[in-house]
């Protein structure tokens, strides 16, 4: 069983990595859960006045570590579709389509 966790659609102005089997989906929600986790604890101490801004601080470069990680990480298990390809090739079929009705 080889099947990808992702699909990563590219194209023009386009960029877009989503999960399509249900190992993909399990590990965007433990992705999400990392990335919750410091914004619940933040709230929690923020809640009793234990909390100065500067632990707001400290959650973006872990937001932005995890999240590069990750995409890095996702990119390795994904298929990925060239959307202009696919439209060249649509174009191409629809040429060839054309020319065999007449």
């Amino acid at each position: 069983m080889n099947d990808e966790w992702f699909v990563i659609e590219k194209g023009r102005g386009r960029y877009r990595l989503r999960p399509v089997s249900g190992g993909g989906w399990l590990a965007f929600l433990l992705f999400m859960a990392v990335m919750l986790a410091p914004i619940m604890a933040f709230t929690f101490f923020a809640a009793k006045n234990e909390l100065t801004p500067l632990w707001m601080l400290a959650w973006l470069p872990w937001f932005g570590l995890v999240l590069w990680l990750f995409m890095g990480w996702a990119r390795q298990r994904a298929k990925v579709i060239d959307l202009d390809e696919v439209a060249r090739d649509y174009a191409e079929f629809q040429a060839w389509k054309r020319r065999g009705k007449r």
